[in-house]
């Protein structure tokens, strides 16, 4: 006899599933992450007599993708026929979701990066494990339990540099902040989460980057007139036409020097200092980007600033950048002048003063008769 059976719906990571009917169940229709999947289950369902029986464990521990992610949708006996109708048990997938950087994080020596892992619903903090582990050495970076960490647990190589942000962790967010990147720390790592139920991951890679720029440590003094070289080595191993270094009045956001695509760019200077400010050409393969201005002039006083760009990625959120900052202070007359300014006014005094005691002596008609 026919056997009918009533089309079940269950829920998948919010999604409809749908199983059919007819005299025998021979797959599962199931809509998870956006695309069909269809399970042959031979003759999940055998008639016997009037009766019709779900043949064991007719679907038991699917593996399916439940956004982007494998998950265990469980089992037991999804499809349960006894009489003439068989009757669905509704399940649920839980679909464990862990999130993650889409690229490669960059980031200075030295410096701190955030190593992002999420999660989009909440999940209970009694049975909340993370760890943040070394992909290629199984170091566990950090750990936490129920919601609170445990730094007892941290690699030594990590102990005080890694962390989460507590508050951050009962809304999903478990991400980890390094402190004080280093050259060791360049690789993959991975960020687990487990549940009571379930296990999901995700790989966050840091690439380490070096760019230290240092210029001089105290204010430059010059006079008018004079030449001066203010300081800008930079560290870094990325290559020439990766960087770009420019010279800045900051005082008055004027671009002195620039240097770009491996060449100094002299077009880019505005007329006062054209032909005044340049780089040292033959230096720069070394580090070495000071700037050299010549005669130089009282309103050349002020704060300058080498400032250093990486440019090995089109995407902004991967170019850093330093800076080294210079004071330059003009004085608007040498040491000569100075000497002079201080002396004729002397010199002259003294002579005044020769003459007014001639004059007192009676002398004064016969010194001006010579004159």
């Amino acid at each position: 006899m026919k056997c009918a059976v009533r089309r079940e719906e269950t829920q998948c990571g919010g999604l409809e599933t749908q199983c059919g009917g007819g005299d025998a169940v021979r797959g599962v229709e199931k809509q998870c992450g956006g695309g069909d999947t269809v399970w042959g289950g031979g003759d999940a369902v055998r008639g016997v007599g009037d009766a019709v029986r779900g043949g064991g464990d007719a679907v038991r521990g699917e593996e399916t993708r439940c956004g982007g992610e494998e998950t265990q949708c469980g089992g037991g006996d999804a499809v349960r026929g006894v009489g003439d109708a068989v009757r669905g048990e509704e399940t649920q997938c839980r679909g464990l979701s862990v999130r993650g950087p889409a690229m490669p994080l960059r980031v200075q020596l030295g410096a701190s990066v955030t190593l992002p892992c999420t999660v989009d619903t909440p999940i209970p903090l009694h049975e909340l494990e993370v760890q943040w582990m070394r992909e290629d050495s199984g170091s566990l970076v950090h750990l936490s339990l129920g919601g609170e960490s445990r730094p007892e647990s941290q690699s030594p190589a990590y102990s005080g540099r890694a962390e989460f942000f507590t508050e951050e962790i009962s809304k999903g967010n478990f991400s980890l902040l390094l402190m004080n990147v280093t050259t060791e720390d360049k690789g993959m790592y991975k960020c687990v989460v487990h549940t009571e139920h379930e296990s999901s991951e995700t790989n966050v890679t840091i690439d380490t980057e070096r760019l230290v720029v240092t210029g001089a440590d105290v204010p430059v003094f010059a006079y008018a007139g004079e030449d001066v070289i203010l300081n800008c080595s930079v560290d870094t191993h990325v290559p020439l036409r990766e960087l770009e270094v420019e010279w800045m009045k900051t005082n008055e956001e004027i671009q002195v020097l620039l240097f770009m695509e491996g060449r100094y760019r002299p077009e880019s200077q505005p007329e006062r200092f054209r032909g005044r400010a340049e780089f040292f050409s033959e230096e720069i393969p070394k580090g070495n980007f000071s700037m050299k201005l010549r005669d130089v002039k009282p309103e050349d006083g002020g704060e300058f600033m080498c400032r250093v760009h990486t440019c090995a990625e089109s995407i902004s959120l991967y170019t850093y950048s330093a800076n080294a900052t210079t004071l330059l202070e003009i004085s608007r007359f040498s040491t000569l002048q100075w000497i002079l300014l201080i002396t004729l006014p002397i010199i002259g005094l003294i002579i005044i003063m020769c003459i007014a005691k001639l004059c007192c002596k009676g002398k004064c008609s016969l010194l001006f008769h010579s004159i």
